[in-house]
């Protein structure tokens, strides 16, 4: 028997994740005019892609191994141990910290501190007014929202080698 789409989609991956997130992004600059909760939603998760992506990528991963649910998990008990992530597996910003402090505790001096801090506020910016739950709402975010989450979600696709 043939397998599913689902079941060719294959594993997360950082490449798979790198991958995705312009995808996302670029889907989200297709319908952000007419259908901007879309494009928030879209940008949102290319947020999130980014920065396991630069996570896992700064633990040593190589982008071809695969990200199981056990990896992800580890890092959100980490994460929440550490008091940067709430329960929320979606948790952007504390994604972005989880980062910043692996970056500094594995490569002391590695960020300037400007970078470190626009990761934070961008990611912030996108966790503000992002949750995967928006996929069950009708309603109509203001223009100036779309684009500042589509900005803050360029900013860390556009800045990812120095992450």
């Amino acid at each position: 028997m043939p397998k599913t789409w689902v079941e060719q989609l294959g594993p997360d991956t950082i490449a798979m994740f790198e991958k995705a997130a312009v995808q996302r992004l670029e889907e989200g600059e297709f319908l952000s005019e007419r259908y901007g909760l879309t494009a928030v939603y879209l940008y949102g998760y290319a947020a999130e892609m980014i920065l396991k992506a630069a996570y896992f990528r700064n633990l040593g991963y190589n982008r071809l191994v695969e990200i199981d649910r056990g990896a992800r998990n580890r890092a959100h008990a980490s994460a929440q141990a550490n008091g940067f992530m709430s329960r929320d597996p979606h948790d952007i910003l504390g994604w972005a910290r989880l980062l910043n402090w692996y970056k500094e505790t594995l490569y002391p001096s590695a960020y300037e501190p400007k970078l470190s801090g626009k990761i934070v506020t961008n990611a912030l910016t996108v966790y503000e007014n992002w949750r995967p739950q928006m996929r069950y709402r009708n309603i109509f975010p203001a223009p100036e929202k779309v684009f500042a989450v589509r900005a803050a979600a360029a900013w860390m696709i556009d800045n990812y080698h120095k992450m």
